[in-house]
């Protein structure tokens, strides 16, 4: 798959990066430690979901969003999410970290089984995260339950909208979030399909008063095919 501001030194700085930066991405995004296989059950048991709009489980025959991809990085981008990270209550020297290691992030896709299943391997110099998100129609959802790299169980829940064009996953329970959810949207540029976009958001929970820490966030990422 989040740091506190009064971090005492640099090297606690880097040791929280390392626990936690993939997190954040998923995302933030969805963070890193060593190579991980997460570990996923699932059970049919969802709380509502943020959207179900032409929800359903498997992609469109003409969209695959397998390959390798890479972030492409341009000063606008690294202050836009430089202000997402602040808004899900990551540390200045945290931030700094991340954003200027950006441009070394991998992301591999494997889409399979008509897009029911996605494989994705985050990569940074700190460590890879692997997990399967496993999409599901609104009559028979399904919430998978992974181990992200915090070690902390997390509920996912994805699908498909926009006629199997666009993959959307939720993640909920991050107990480090207090009720925040992370919302992440994939899909193809119309124009280019070497173009991979993502749109990031994170969402407070409600519960959360206006003095929080948290707050409402969104960054948009553009990828470019690799491999």
């Amino acid at each position: 798959e989040l740091a506190d501001e009064d971090d005492n030194s640099s090297e606690d700085v880097i040791s929280e990066v390392e626990e936690s930066s993939i997190t954040v991405y998923e995302a933030a995004m969805e963070e890193e430690t060593d190579t991980i296989s997460s570990s996923t059950s699932t059970n049919t048991t969802t709380p509502t979901p943020i959207s179900t709009k032409r929800r359903q489980a498997t992609a469109s025959p003409n969209t695959n969003l397998s390959g390798t991809w890479s972030p492409i990085v341009t000063p606008t981008f690294k202050s836009q999410y430089d202000d997402y990270l602040k808004n899900c209550s990551q540390s200045f020297m945290f931030r700094k970290v991340i954003v200027n290691g950006i441009e070394y992030q991998r992301e591999t896709i494997h889409q399979l089984d008509n897009g029911q299943s996605l494989q994705i391997i985050a990569q940074n110099p700190a460590g890879n995260w692997n997990r399967t998100l496993i999409a599901s129609d609104v009559e028979n959802p399904i919430n998978a339950t992974i181990v992200d790299p915090d070690k902390d169980t997390v509920n996912v829940e994805a699908w498909w909208e926009e006629n199997g064009t666009r993959h959307k996953s939720v993640l909920r329970g991050k107990p480090r979030l207090k009720g925040g959810v992370f919302e992440t949207v994939r899909y193809l540029d119309e124009d280019d399909e070497d173009i991979l976009v993502c749109e990031s958001t994170f969402l407070p929970s409600e519960l959360e008063g206006s003095s929080s820490s948290f707050k409402y966030g969104s960054v948009l990422w553009r990828f470019q095919r690799v491999g």
